[in-house]
């Protein structure tokens, strides 16, 4: 007999200068059995455990853009591992109907709940992480390279602030007109019925109790665009769905290194004045994660042993398949001390500068040094928040720092 199995993993949670929160994992498993269903759900508490990396060989460390090659794949995709002199993003057959059709589910969905459309995003990581996923067999958001999705994102060019829902299941007729028939094989039909299993797993069967990430993901007011990645394996027949939510404020964006000293500057789509001042509250967090490392493609599977587990009891061999974090919180950034106020404690960093104006732009100059102490080298990702008072975050830039 034929089983479907659709899994959920939840977006990560914005960071936040007051608290780090690390997204549950919501896992369900539908299984048909004859004209019976039985549903088995778990759910991970929120998890401030900070997990160990492996200790396998380092993967290529990138130190800027990584530039994408389309491929037309009317089947499996291409490797689509990141490289020093590039990465292949294999598109499937009907490929451009297929992401319409995802995003047209996502706006009917935000449509429904009064929220303002997305558009299709610029950038490709959604589907070269879909890509991987198909290539490999795996699941999760790291990719075996050891990369997470905000440094995927950072890496093909992303300015912005990215969250990543990911759901696998198999294409299908819905309902199939033989269970019992497997596999069905991969066409535009039965993918599209996979897309829209997937919606609707993504906005209504969260296995966590209270707190449906994947929902809020979709509907969350502040994203923007989406970058959606669709990719199949031709033998097993699995499908992968890879949504890449982006708040995608800043309009043109320059991140520069010179030594320690960070220069970020750009403009964005609303008037910063009193956004971004010294008063409003508005900050940049910046967390730390080592240097990605390989992970083998079988910490990435799914794991029926893990699933009893929580993010609070897991163990170390099950810490790739749940949610992801930020890394670890190792600094807070502030606009310059204004004269006459006492500005600390002295673990904060306080700007060089820290300008905006009326027409939208921005520039911010801090120096790393203090917080790459002890730590460099690894991976630290500059997370924008223009009001510190409010969740939300306008970037997500990944610094990869080498150790020469």
């Amino acid at each position: 007999m034929r089983s479907e199995s659709d899994y959920l993993l939840p977006r990560d949670r914005k960071p936040n200068h007051k608290k780090v929160l690390i997204a549950a994992l919501a896992v369900v498993i539908i299984l048909s059995i004859a004209a019976s269903q039985s549903f088995l759900g778990t759910s991970m508490a929120t998890s401030q455990t900070t997990t160990t990396e492996p200790t396998s060989k380092p993967a290529p460390e990138p130190l800027s853009v990584i530039t994408p090659t389309l491929i037309y794949s009317p089947s499996d995709p291409t490797n689509p591992d990141f490289t020093a002199s590039g990465v292949n993003i294999s598109e499937p057959s009907g490929y451009t109907e297929l992401v319409q059709f995802a995003l047209g589910l996502i706006n009917n969905d935000r449509n429904q709940s009064g929220v303002p459309k997305v558009t299709l995003s610029a950038v490709e990581s959604g589907q070269q992480h879909a890509d991987s996923l198909a290539y490999y067999g795996t699941f999760g958001h790291w990719d075996v390279q050891g990369y997470k999705p905000y440094m995927r994102y950072t890496l093909l060019g992303g300015g912005g602030y990215v969250e990543e829902n990911v759901y696998l299941d198999y294409c299908t007729y819905s309902p199939p007109s033989d269970p019992s028939v497997f596999p069905i094989g991969c066409n535009l039909r039965t993918i599209e019925n996979g897309i829209a299993n997937a919606d609707a797993a993504l906005m209504h069967r969260d296995g966590a109790c209270c707190d449906n990430g994947h929902r809020d993901n979709i509907l969350d007011a502040f994203h923007t665009g989406v970058s959606i990645g669709i990719a199949y394996n031709s033998t097993t027949d699995a499908l992968y769905l890879v949504e890449d939510f982006e708040n995608s404020y800043i309009t043109s964006e320059s991140l520069q290194i010179t030594g320690s000293t960070v220069t970020l500057q750009g403009s964005t789509q609303q008037n910063l004045t009193g956004w971004t001042g010294a008063l409003s509250g508005a900050l940049m967090v910046v967390y730390y994660d080592p240097t990605p490392v390989s992970i083998s493609a079988s910490e990435l599977t799914i794991s029926q042993s893990c699933l009893q587990f929580n993010e609070l009891v897991e163990p170390t061999s099950c810490q790739y398949r749940g949610a992801y974090g930020p890394g670890t919180l190792v600094n807070e950034v502030f606009a310059p001390c204004i004269q006459g106020y006492t500005c600390g404690p002295p673990q904060y960093t306080y700007a060089q500068e820290w300008s905006q104006s009326a027409s939208g732009s921005f520039k911010i100059v801090l120096s790393m040094a203090s917080f790459e102490t002890g730590r460099a080298p690894g991976v630290y990702t500059l997370y924008l928040h223009p009001d510190g008072d409010a969740n939300e975050t306008i970037t997500s830039l990944s610094i990869f720092v080498s150790g020469s």
